[in-house]
């Protein structure tokens, strides 16, 4: 005899079944929280969750409707991790509105790009790779100056970066595109990646400069809504053109050629359909 199953139904059964993840995590909040967490998703602060395999993201909005901030709800087997960008220290009540908001479904399914793990680094690590004889020098003339060694880290950094790690030019391109597809702010990380930019330009970078000019411009372009530059801070296109004509002027032959080709790939894609990325590119060369 075959058994029929109603799978609407037994799938409305785990449903229910499955604990709710505000329930679950509410003895981390402190009572006033939750109470303020509730308020702020019953007048619907929450403005859009975004869910990524077992990864939640969202963007609430405070009080008076002027700050934004985004949060990150990770389901794991052995319990749920909480981020929010917001000046809290502890769990706050943008996490708990949006625990609410998934629990009660509110959630658009998107698919996101990986995200690409930092390369982290630590001195010790920059030091094992520098050769004895420059590393002799470069301790000799910081005693002779200022007897501090290590204290001016940037001047090390400027000094010995050929040996730090670089990040991949997906770290920063996905990272991007995420925020942008879920349409997050991102005026914070693209001030990041400004003064990575200036950094290694001053370091004589300029491979991995152009890495990060590339993924700013390549990112705006990919997302299906076409974001004007035009909606970017005053001055970073001006910036970005700027930081670009240095570089191509700057970086070896081979590397020129890749710009080449890069600005080649925007003009057969028609990136030009905007007039401050056009006055951009064509004044690199």
């Amino acid at each position: 005899m075959k058994l029929e199953i109603d799978t609407n139904k037994y799938y409305e059964e785990v449903e229910q079944k499955r604990i709710k993840l505000a329930d679950q995590m509410k003895n981390e909040f402190e009572y006033q929280i939750l109470k303020r967490g509730i308020n702020y998703y019953k007048n619907k602060n929450v403005i859009a969750v975004y869910k990524n395999n077992n990864t939640y993201y969202s963007q609430v909005s405070s009080d008076n409707g002027i700050d934004e901030y985004q949060v990150k709800i990770i389901e794991k087997k052995d319990g749920v991790e909480m981020e929010c960008d917001c000046p809290c220290s502890y769990p706050c009540k943008h996490e708990y509105a949006t625990l609410l908001a998934i629990d009660n479904n509110d959630i658009k399914e998107i698919e996101l790009l990986p995200e690409i793990e930092y390369v982290d680094y630590d001195l010790h690590d920059i030091i094992v790779k520098i050769p004895s004889d420059e590393l002799k020098e470069y301790i000799l003339e910081r005693i002779s100056k200022t007897r501090l060694i290590f204290n001016d880290i940037e001047t090390f950094n400027k000094k010995f970066n050929k040996y730090i790690p670089v990040q991949k030019e997906g770290y920063y391109y996905n990272h991007l595109y995420n925020l942008l597809i879920m349409n997050m702010s991102v005026d914070n990380l693209i001030v990041d990646y400004m003064l990575k930019i200036k950094d290694y330009i001053n370091y004589k970078n300029y491979k991995q400069a152009f890495v990060i000019i590339k993924s700013l411009i390549n990112a705006f372009y990919k997302v299906e809504k076409n974001i004007s530059l035009e909606q970017i801070e005053d001055g970073i296109i001006a910036k970005l053109g700027m930081y670009a004509r240095i570089i191509y002027r700057k970086i070896e032959k081979p590397e020129q050629e890749k710009i080449d080709e890069w600005i080649n790939e925007l003009t057969i894609q028609d990136f030009f359909n905007d007039v401050y990325l056009e006055d951009m590119i064509l004044t690199i060369k």
